[in-house]
């Protein structure tokens, strides 16, 4: 084994596995469905506890057909639900990374997923 500073064995790591087309995109879709759960129970309950309108008139937008003026009205809300749905999706996939590289979970989350 090459122990120079220079050697790709160096940097690359000891568990590398590629994966199927079918678990990355099962791997994307449940991360999201968890990530949008989490966001979106959060959101109510934080809405709810402000006793803020916003979840009771988006519903009225919806069945009137009006859901462009209350994206207009509440882009705000909307913005930040976006801005954190990405900062959690980061955070939520580097730990998932971490512990799949780490072998925390793997063969049951794949079992899952593929």
């Amino acid at each position: 084994m090459d122990s120079s500073p220079n050697s790709p064995l160096l940097f690359s790591p000891t568990f590398l596995r590629t994966k199927s087309v079918l678990e990355e995109t099962g791997n994307y879709v449940l991360n999201s469905i968890l990530v949008h759960l989490l966001l979106l129970g959060s959101f109510r309950l934080v809405l709810g506890i402000v006793r803020s309108p916003a979840p009771s008139t988006l519903g009225a937008a919806m069945a009137q057909k009006q859901l462009a003026s209350w994206a207009r009205q509440h882009r705000y809300l909307i913005v930040f639900y976006y801005i954190a749905s990405l900062l959690l999706s980061s955070v939520f996939g580097a730990i998932r990374g971490i512990s799949e590289r780490d072998r925390r979970i793997g063969l049951g989350w794949q079992a899952i997923v593929g």
